[in-house]
């Protein structure tokens, strides 16, 4: 067995370093080997250069520009050998059997994928969140001292997860058109509907930086635009037609109201996100009818399953004027 380590670098030169090193000290079975490539989109710090001084072994991927995450972990799978694929972020590092204890167990618990935990970077109380999104899309994550905290996760956070190359291709996999934000819960709930099964590791944890391969959460038109095309998408792709009917009046009824509150609050930029969102998606049309399509003859589950999966009421809703507040006083 070969393990392919897909990492996806944009001006990561902070976080290369341990995440790197990390690799290089897994144990793993005798029959078993790594490698570790790094796809490089088009940073403009010292990331490549350090690449190639220090990190040799490792099989470094340049793009000339910013592909996005999903293009830039199916670039690395084109360079990939391995039979099974571990996307693992930059802004990581992994304990020395972290790897070879994900696969032990993915076998195991007969998962089609499987995720190391998320603690801390620096270590910490490990709290296994359940990850969930509302009817609309929006994600919520609860812990298991909450309500609705217990049962599997709807979507596996992509900091660390393992595949098998075939179960990749035979899903999908992430979809390219999205260039950031929505692809990992797209591709988990089109799994979903497949039949396919994963989950959280019961006993394997990534430490993970969280906010340091975005470089920190900001509230700026880009990531509005990529969160407010990308969303509207795995619905449309994924719901049946009838659900659709009452789910998309409701779900563009609450980006009014968001789209709205920004501007009172002074945030003409975030506002005029929706305008170009929307252009994007009808731009894009046709690949959007046909990603639906195939979907919809794919899937084996119906809606009724998938909504009792889902937080049942609105996720957007929780903390949504401390949101606000947060965007109006944090600058770009």
């Amino acid at each position: 067995m070969r393990f392919s380590v897909i990492i996806v670098n944009f001006n990561g030169v902070s976080w290369l370093g341990p995440c790197l090193e990390s690799l290089r000290a897994q144990v793993l079975d005798v029959t078993h080997s790594m490698e570790v490539i790094v796809v490089d989109n088009g940073s403009d710090d010292a990331s490549v250069e350090i690449l190639r001084r220090t990190h040799r072994d490792v099989v470094l991927v340049e793009s000339p520009v910013n592909m996005g995450f999903s293009t830039g972990c199916d670039t690395g799978i084109a360079h990939a050998s391995g039979e099974t694929l571990v996307f693992l972020n930059n802004d990581t590092r992994l304990d020395p059997n972290a790897i070879q204890s994900l696969f032990d167990e993915k076998i195991e618990r007969q998962l089609d994928v499987i995720a190391a935990v998320e603690v801390p970077y620096d270590g910490g109380v490990i709290d296994v969140k359940r990850a969930m999104i509302d009817p609309l899309g929006f994600p919520i994550f609860r812990g298991s001292a909450e309500r609705f905290g217990r049962g599997s996760s709807f979507f596996l956070s992509a900091a660390c997860v393992m595949v098998d190359k075939t179960t990749y291709a035979d899903s999908g996999g992430l979809d390219t058109s999205f260039f950031m934000y929505y692809e990992d819960v797209d591709w988990f709930w089109r799994m979903k509907l497949y039949g396919l099964c994963f989950d959280y590791s019961q006993r394997t944890v990534v430490y993970h930086f969280v906010t340091g391969s975005a470089h920190g959460l900001k509230f700026d038109y880009k990531r509005f635009v990529w969160r407010n095309s990308n969303q509207p998408r795995i619905l449309i792709k994924n719901y049946r037609a009838r659900t659709l009917l009452v789910v998309m009046p409701i779900y563009l009824l609450v980006s009014l109201v968001e789209a709205v509150a920004l501007l009172v609050i002074g945030r003409r930029d975030l506002t005029m996100s929706y305008v170009t969102s929307t252009r994007i998606i009808a731009r894009n049309r046709q690949k959007l009818i046909d990603d639906r399509r195939a979907v919809q003859r794919r899937r084996t589950i119906g809606d009724w399953e998938v909504l009792s999966q889902m937080y049942p009421g609105l996720a957007s809703a929780n903390g949504l004027w401390g949101k606000f507040i947060a965007i109006k006083n944090r600058s770009v």
